[in-house]
């Protein structure tokens, strides 16, 4: 029975040719279309997921109120990282992160732009950043080193067994390589591809240790049950209590809505960011895909 409708179907495709090659051609055309979106789609739901600690990994994020909006943003002040640390129950680990720095990286004569960051040396454990060389431990053991990418240590070495060489930095400084990493998908919050500890950014900004200077990222890894409600409660209020007159006001945001959501209004309540884009595209692939599929049928 099967051949017999198989040998019908065929038949009436060779008498209606140029229309039955409409209709294929629109139906493969829809479902390329369709298939493109939900694979962006994918991809949009699939970021930062290469973190194995992202369900216990939040940013500090700082409310301020000026002129009767509240504006919201991640920049903190030095001290609250160590400080919340210390005291504020539920936290497990913080650390400390520069926006990003383009430095000028030198090796005789290559010379290059790298972008990266100083942090704490909780951030390595705490991202579970893949060491090829070195490891998290003792990478920032001296003050003078740099745990690089895959990408940069080829770039500059054309190998990762670059332990213990140099690079010059901004035509001044010798740094002292410690670590290579593994290059960090595309699909991740950040980018980076050189790593030194902040305490050398710290010595260089002595204001870092004052609570109104709100110029740093802050990470928190929590522990495995903590009570969240309870750590943005305390940590509310937590600058005012360092230092007088402060306006910021803090919580914690988790990772896995900083890429689908991450915008807040004038009130400093969290509204849809690229989670509608997401959500409006996911509707257009399956209205072309259904399309598709009845004018092909027709």
């Amino acid at each position: 029975m099967f051949r017999n409708y198989l040998l019908t179907a065929l038949r009436n495709i060779w008498k209606n040719k140029t229309y039955s090659f409409l209709n294929i051609f629109g139906l493969a055309i829809g479902i390329t279309c369709a298939g493109l979106i939900f694979l962006w789609v994918e991809y949009e739901l699939s970021y930062d997921k290469s973190f194995a600690k992202r369900d216990q990994i939040y940013r500090v994020m700082t409310n301020q109120t000026y002129s009767g909006a509240v504006r919201t943003f991640d920049d903190s002040p030095g001290p609250l990282a160590p400080g919340m640390k210390a005291e504020i129950p539920g936290i497990r680990s913080t650390a400390r992160s520069t926006f990003n720095f383009n430095l000028l990286f030198s090796l005789q004569d290559k010379t290059i732009y790298e972008l990266g960051n100083y942090v704490d040396p909780a951030f390595l454990s705490m991202f579970h950043l893949q060491f090829i060389r070195g490891n998290a431990a003792t990478a920032f053991s001296q003050l003078n080193t740099l745990v690089i990418s895959e990408t940069m240590a080829k770039t500059f070495f054309n190998s990762v067994d670059v332990i213990g060489k140099t690079l010059k930095v901004d035509n001044n400084k010798e740094f002292v390589i410690s670590g290579v990493i593994r290059d960090l998908p595309k699909n991740v919050s950040f980018k980076f591809d050189w790593l030194a500890p902040f305490k050398i950014y710290e010595n260089d900004n002595t204001w870092l240790k004052q609570w109104g200077s709100n110029s740093l990222i802050t990470y928190a890894e929590v522990e495995p049950k903590a009570n969240v409600s309870a750590i943005n409660k305390q940590l509310y209020n937590y600058v005012a209590t360092k230092q007088n007159g402060a306006l910021a006001k803090m919580s914690i945001y988790p990772m896995n809505r900083w890429r689908l959501y991450d915008s807040f209004d004038a009130n400093g309540k969290e509204k849809e960011g690229r989670l509608k884009y997401v959500n409006l595209f996911t509707l257009i692939a399956w209205i072309v895909l259904i399309i598709a599929c009845i004018k092909t049928v027709i």
